[in-house]
């Protein structure tokens, strides 16, 4: 990816269902929060931050396959794939 691209976390939240889109950006669009993780940079749509503030984005990568999981921070409760099914 060219320098200051990132991946774009963008959805709804509107009750009951959570929907989040990824994708790649070249840039963060104008609301967007910019979040510098260790290896990857992460442009949030601005309705999502407040949910998502308390969450980890944790990514696998298996053979050419990725998947990105939305974890809950503490370890009361188990992680969250990004459709909302237990992890």
């Amino acid at each position: 990816l060219p320098e200051g691209s990132g991946i774009r976390i963008s959805g709804s939240a509107d009750p009951p269902q959570l929907r989040l889109e990824l994708s790649l950006a070249p840039a963060p669009a104008e609301n967007d929060e910019v979040v510098q993780g260790e290896d990857a940079t992460v442009f949030l749509e601005d309705q999502l931050v407040a949910l998502l503030d308390d969450k980890t984005l944790d990514t696998k990568i298996d053979g050419d396959q990725v998947s990105f999981t939305v974890v809950q921070a503490g370890p009361e409760t188990g992680p969250q794939s990004m459709d909302g099914r237990p992890g």
